[in-house]
């Protein structure tokens, strides 16, 4: 079944990070998903990010939310340059983000910066 829906994940060992063993969907076929499953790796759904404008350019943002056991711990929100992958150069870098109380969820929220 996950080889019939596999360009909608990437494959992620279970205890990696910062895309270290990250697997694109079109790298594996029916078997190899399967041994995948075995080794500790996990499918995760692929998510368009948004984009926002700032600075005169166009930004991708996403947010990166740590909970533990259903409780939210930490957030992270970024703007990136790119769609693909992460450039932090200005005008993206990190976003001020908060759970908000009403809704119980991460939201980001734009600074506008002066310009000099």
């Amino acid at each position: 079944m996950l080889d019939e829906r596999k360009r909608e994940f990437v494959f992620k060992p279970l205890h990696g990070f910062a895309g270290r063993g990250l697997l694109d969907s079109a790298a594996g076929g029916r078997a190899r998903l399967k041994r995948l499953a075995n080794q500790g790796y996990v499918a995760q759904k692929t998510v368009a990010k948004p984009c926002m404008q700032a600075g005169g350019m166009r930004l991708w943002t996403d947010v990166r939310v740590w909970a533990y056991r259903g409780e939210i711990f930490l957030l992270s929100g970024r703007a990136s340059r790119r769609p693909d992958r992460l450039d932090l150069s200005p005008p993206g870098g990190w976003l001020p983000a908060y759970v908000s109380v009403e809704r119980k969820t991460p939201c980001l929220r734009q600074v506008h910066t002066a310009s000099r």
